[in-house]
C-alpha cells in the first residue's frame, strides 16, 4: 500500500477535479543536459540549493527506539466510519504508510503506529513525541523532535526522517535515521543543519528506499517546491538529482526514483526518472500545454510502473482528469501513458499494485461530476479495475 492509496482512504474529499478526454501526447526522452530546460522552466536562477550544513554523523551515537505500547484507534466523534468491510485505524491522514505482509506501519503527526490487517488493535513506538525525542533529545524543555516521514523496504532496514529546532542556536536539524528492524537500533545515516528562517522544519521529506540507496525531496527554504537528492549506500555525501526548486511530487521504488516538475509561471509539467543502474536523470514524459501530468503513484511491487493523471491546466484546478498507466520501458520507447479511463466524469487519485489499479471516480456524482476538489459532491466511488481483464 502506498501513499496514494492512503490518500484515498483518508482524504477522499480531495479527489475530484473537472475532467473530459485529453489527447495523448508523445514522450520526451532527453539526456541529462535537459536539466537546463527544467531550470529555466522552474522560473528560478539555477543557483545551487542552499541545503544547510551537513551533520557529522559521528557526533550522534546510535540509539534504541522505544518499545511498542498499545494505542487505541482514533475514531470520528460523529460516529462515522469507512463503510462495510473495512476498519478505520485513524481519523488523521498519515504522512507515510507502508505494508509488508499483513503488517501496516504509518506515521500520524509525530507518532509511528503499527497494525495488523484485519485487526483493530494498534501499537505505537512509544508515546507522543517519544520516538523523535529518543533519537534527537529536545534542545530545551520546550522543544521536541518530531518524526516527519518513514520508509521501509521489504526484508531490509527502514528509515525515519526526524526534525527538531535548536532554539539556542537558532537552527533546524533534519536527519535520516536508519533502523535495524530486528533490534530497533537506530543510527544517523545523513543529516543537515539549517539556519532559522532559511530552512524548514522538515528539511528531508518523503524519503524513498531504492535498491542501493535513499532518495528524498529536499526543501531548502520556506516554499512548497523542492529538489531531489540521492544518497547511495556506503557514501556520505548525497547527489543532487535536480537543481531547479520545481519538484512538486516524488515517489521511488526498486532502482528508480520518479518525480514531477511544474513551472510555477506557465503551468507546464514533466515526469522525470532517475535509475540507479545508469545513474541517468532525464525527462520521460512531457506533455505540451494545455495538457499536464499530475498525481503520480508507483506500484509497490514494481518500481518501474506507475499510475498517474492526464489532465488539462485549469485556472482553479486541473481539468478533464483521466487515470493512466505507464512503465519506464514504455516511456523510454516513446509510448505515451495508457489510459484506464476516458469519460466525462472526474477520476483522480489512483494506486496501482500488480494486476489491480484503484481510483476515485465521480461518475455517479449527480451534483458536480466535473467539479474541483473543494466543490460539494453527491457521491465519490472507489473503483477497483482489473488490468488483466
Amino acid at each position: 500500500m502506498n501513499r496514494a492509496l492512503a490518500s484515498i482512504t483518508c482524504v477522499l474529499w480531495l479527489s475530484g477535479c473537472p475532467r473530459t478526454p485529453v489527447a495523448d501526447v508523445t514522450n520526451t526522452d532527453a539526456t541529462s543536459e535537459r536539466a537546463d530546460v527544467v531550470r529555466a522552466e522552474g522560473g528560478v536562477d539555477g543557483s545551487n540549493v542552499d541545503s544547510g550544513v551537513p551533520v557529522d554523523v559521528e557526533e550522534w551515537p546510535c540509539r534504541m527506539l522505544p518499545a511498542e505500547v498499545p494505542n487505541e484507534p482514533r475514531f470520528r466523534v460523529d460516529g462515522g466510519g469507512c463503510g462495510s468491510g473495512c476498519s478505520m485505524m485513524s481519523e488523521l491522514e498519515p504522512s507515510s504508510i507502508y505494508e509488508e505482509g499483513d503488517l501496516l506501519e504509518f506515521t500520524v503527526g509525530v507518532s509511528v503506529l503499527r497494525a495488523r490487517i484485519g485487526q483493530r488493535n494498534l501499537t505505537s513506538l512509544g508515546q507522543f513525541y517519544e520516538v523523535g525525542d529518543s533519537l534527537l533529545p529536545p534542545f530545551s524543555p520546550s522543544n521536541h523532535a518530531s518524526v516527519t516521514y518513514g520508509v521501509r523496504a521489504d526484508g531490509g532496514p527502514y528509515a525515519l526522517a526526524v526534525a527538531a529546532y535548536d532554539r539556542a542556536r537558532s537552527e533546524y536539524l533534519s536527519q535520516l535515521h536508519e533502523v535495524d528492524r530486528t533490534t530497533g537500533r537506530s543510527c544517523v545515516r545523513y543529516g543537515e543543519r539549517f539556519m532559522y528562517g532559511r530552512g524548514t522544519l522538515n528539511g528531508i521529506r518523503e524519503p524513498a528506499r531504492l535498491s542501493n540507496g535513499y532518495a528524498w525531496m529536499a526543501y531548502a527554504d520556506n516554499t512548497s517546491l523542492a529538489d531531489i537528492r540521492y544518497l547511495r549506500d556506503g557514501e556520505s555525501v548525497p547527489r543532487d538529482l535536480t537543481n531547479c526548486r520545481c519538484v512538486v511530487e516524488f515517489a521511488g521504488g526498486d532502482d528508480v526514483a520518479w518525480w514531477r516538475t511544474e513551472n510555477q509561471e506557465t503551468g507546464a509539467t514533466a515526469l522525470w526518472a532517475f535509475t540507479e543502474r545508469d545513474g541517468a536523470t532525464r525527462v520521460r514524459f512531457a506533455p505540451a500545454l494545455p495538457n499536464i501530468v499530475t498525481r503520480i503513484s508507483i506500484d509497490p511491487t514494481n518500481g518501474h510502473r506507475l499510475s498517474l493523471n492526464l489532465a488539462q491546466r485549469g485556472s482553479l484546478c486541473p481539468q478533464r482528469m483521466d487515470i493512466a498507466l505507464a512503465t519506464l520501458e514504455e516511456l523510454d520507447a516513446g509510448q505515451p501513458p495508457r489510459r484506464i479511463t476516458d469519460d466525462d466524469a472526474s477520476q483522480t487519485i489512483s494506486a496501482v499494485r500488480g494486476r489491480w489499479i484503484v481510483y476515485t471516480d465521480y461518475s455517479a456524482d449527480t451534483l458536480t461530476p466535473n467539479g474541483c476538489p473543494n466543490d460539494p459532491h453527491a457521491r465519490i466511488d472507489i473503483v477497483r479495475h482489473d488490468l488483466d481483464t
